[in-house]
Parts: C-alpha cells; sequence; structure tokens
C-alpha cells in the first residue's frame, strides 16, 4: 500500500514538474517573439529616422545646388549652349547639364 503511494505520489509530482517545464518553455517561447518583435519595431524605427534623414540631407543637398548657381548667369550659359526652348530644356539630357 505504501509503495502505491509512493508511485503516485511520484506520478503526481512529474506531472506537475512536466506542466511547470511546460509553462516555462511557453513563457520563454512568448518572449522571445515579443524580443523578436520589438527588435523589429526598433530596426523599422531606425530605418525610418535613417530614411527621414536622408530625405532631409537629400533636400539640403538641393538647396545648396541652387544656392551656388547665379540663377540669371546660368540661364545665359544654358540658352549659349543652344537650349534656346523649354523644350530643349526640358529634353536636356545629364551628360549635357553636367557639361555647362
Amino acid at each position: 500500500e505504501m509503495q502505491v503511494n509512493v508511485h503516485s505520489f511520484s506520478f503526481e509530482m512529474q506531472h506537475t514538474l512536466k506542466r511547470q517545464v511546460e509553462k516555462k518553455l511557453t513563457a520563454e517561447r512568448h518572449l522571445h517573439s515579443a524580443q523578436a518583435l520589438n527588435r523589429s519595431n526598433k530596426h523599422n524605427r531606425e530605418l525610418r529616422k535613417s530614411k527621414e534623414m536622408n530625405r532631409l540631407l537629400a533636400e539640403q543637398e538641393v538647396r545648396a545646388f541652387f544656392s551656388r548657381i547665379n540663377l540669371a548667369h546660368f540661364s545665359e550659359k544654358v540658352i549659349e549652349a543652344g537650349f534656346t526652348t523649354l523644350e530643349k530644356l526640358i529634353a536636356m539630357s545629364e551628360e549635357e547639364f553636367m557639361a555647362l
């Protein structure tokens, strides 16, 4: 009779331990997926921030480009180079533009 009780007690203990281990594993899995999600969100936030920075830097480059150009003088150079209509101006290639 004592043997049966010990056996049943041991079975209960194993069952309880198994449940606790499963709970712990589930909790760890949840933690890992939460951490992964957090890392991914952080990465996305950093990406958005860096895209925004790139956009602002690009805008600054545009401003700097125009601040270096004396537009009245530039328009004369454009006309001298043969771009005498807006159609020709719009059709200007990058190479032609860089050569001005």
